[in-house]
């Protein structure tokens, strides 16, 4: 086969990788100031699935996620990526990648910050550094 050419008996698509990292993916519409999170395949994050207001998304947050979360879709944000975690109420923490396009509109990946369950007789510290 040439270099450059895909062999079409490799099945390598995004949707399955997508649903072997168990993420969602998310659009954010600037003019409709609505963000459409989904699932690839089986639900990931059924709590948060769905078309949102960021009004009514907010309630489901943390106390500081919900601020930061509408200052991520601000109009005047020039920075074209996007990387930050939200924390939802419950304690969970999500972490939110993408890129934002020259109209407005932005797309990405959300999954949970913390996704590795710890195996069985791993040793590990439950401390985490504080800086204050």
């Amino acid at each position: 086969m040439s270099p450059g050419v895909v062999d079409p008996s490799t099945d390598l698509s995004s949707d399955k990788a997508l649903l072997a990292a168990n993420v969602c993916v998310w659009e954010w519409m600037p003019g409709s100031e609505v963000l459409s999170i989904k699932a690839r395949g089986a639900s990931v994050l059924p709590d948060i699935e769905g078309d949102w207001r960021l009004d009514d998304l907010e309630p489901m947050l943390d106390g500081l996620s919900g601020p930061a979360l509408k200052s991520v879709f601000r109009a005047d944000q020039k920075d074209t990526r996007i990387s930050f975690t939200l924390g939802l109420g419950d304690g969970r923490d999500l972490k939110v990648i993408g890129a934002r396009t020259p109209d407005g509109r932005a797309h990405g990946l959300i999954f949970d910050a913390n996704p590795v369950a710890e195996s069985a007789g791993t040793k590990s510290s439950k401390l985490e550094a504080v800086f204050q």
